[in-house]
């Protein structure tokens, strides 16, 4: 069930109980600080005249709805104030909790000339705005959920397509290539010229495939060709063949923690293209509970002054951010690098 199908079914509910002509469920105009918030948004109502009340904006000023966002109490009123037609009377409103902070309004409105809303109404209300809190936040929690899950699909997807769908395309056109080099027949060599073109278009079209899987939220886009672009320029003319992993919502890493991803893996990547005299460099970025960057090579192995002396500017951002580093030498070979700091 969507969150705009569970507020109408709260609203339905809560006009029902209350004995309301009316009810509205509002919320913040954009989701800003509640000092900053100008005005208060319908995104549900039940009753004859819902229809009309859709996106409808009241004024925290004069209005029921905006003094009890304010002051976080029931209120119970002759008239709803500013916003809404005077041919409402009536009116009750109790706020939405999230934690110590209201987060919408729940009125209920009698039409003019009705009965004034009963004290015995108040605490009716506010159970059912309790449960409508709730609903919201349950709501929201599961289609973040989704999306955490979404983007961790089109992860693997991605990851599956370039660590083995293209490593698999890749090896067929080499042995093309050399079964061509060997060809005695200028068609037979003409003929598989055109199949390694093929292939070597396939592997254009997969490679557009991940990018297009990893294109949608724009922070994410923006980290992950970030990094590729530092790692790419780093091993460059180097010899070094690099290996790049990257799982988890990226989109979920603050401005800040990118800015320290990047520059933790142009230092790592540098120091192993400058000395480790190693053959291949791996880069792993993962996004969990945490954002953990993982730099391992097959070197001659850091030397141990080097580990404080060398990487002090890692373990400094490490620490900026309420993080860890660590690095040693690996018992096969090369240096491995753990950077790790949690997400807010």
């Amino acid at each position: 069930m969507t969150e705009g199908e569970v507020l109408r079914l709260v609203v339905v509910r809560a006009r029902e109980l209350l004995g309301a002509d009316h009810t509205l469920l509002v919320l913040p105009d954009d989701g800003a600080l509640a000092e900053a918030v100008e005005a208060l948004v319908v995104i549900a109502a039940a009753g004859p005249a819902a229809d009309g009340f859709d996106g409808r904006r009241l004024p925290l000023s004069r209005t029921i709805g905006g003094a009890v966002f304010r002051s976080g109490k029931a209120r119970r009123a002759l008239s709803p104030g500013a916003g809404l037609d005077d041919r409402f009377g009536p009116a009750l409103a109790v706020p939405l909790r999230a934690g110590d902070e209201v987060s919408g309004v729940l009125i209920a409105l009698r039409d003019k000339g009705g009965e004034p809303f009963e004290a015995n109404r108040v605490p009716v209300a506010e159970g059912v705005a309790e449960q409508a809190a709730l609903a919201v936040r349950t709501a929201r929690e599961q289609l973040h959920q989704y999306e955490l899950d979404l983007l961790n699909e089109r992860d693997r997807i991605a990851r599956e397509l370039h660590d083995h769908v293209i490593q698999r395309v890749f090896a067929v056109g080499l042995s093309l290539q050399s079964i061509r080099h060997r060809a005695e027949s200028p068609e037979l060599r003409r003929r598989l010229g055109e199949c390694v073109e093929d292939l070597q278009e396939v592997v254009r079209e997969i490679r557009g495939t991940i990018f297009d899987l990893h294109g949608d939220p724009e922070g994410a886009t923006w980290l992950r060709r970030r990094l590729q672009q530092v790692i790419g320029e780093l091993v460059e003319d180097s010899g070094m063949r690099s290996v790049v992993r990257m799982t988890g919502p990226l989109s979920v890493v603050p401005p800040d923690l990118a800015e320290h991803a990047e520059a933790v893996v142009r230092e790592a990547v540098r120091n192993t293209v400058r000395h480790a005299g190693a053959k291949t460099v791996t880069v792993a970025v993962a996004v969990e509970n945490e954002l953990s960057i993982g730099v391992s090579d097959d070197g001659a192995g850091i030397a141990p002054e080097l580990i404080h002396s060398g990487l002090a500017a890692l373990a400094a951002r490490a620490a900026d951010a309420g993080g860890t580093l660590h690095v040693q030498a690996s018992p096969e070979g090369g240096t491995r690098l753990l950077w790790s700091v949690p997400l807010p």
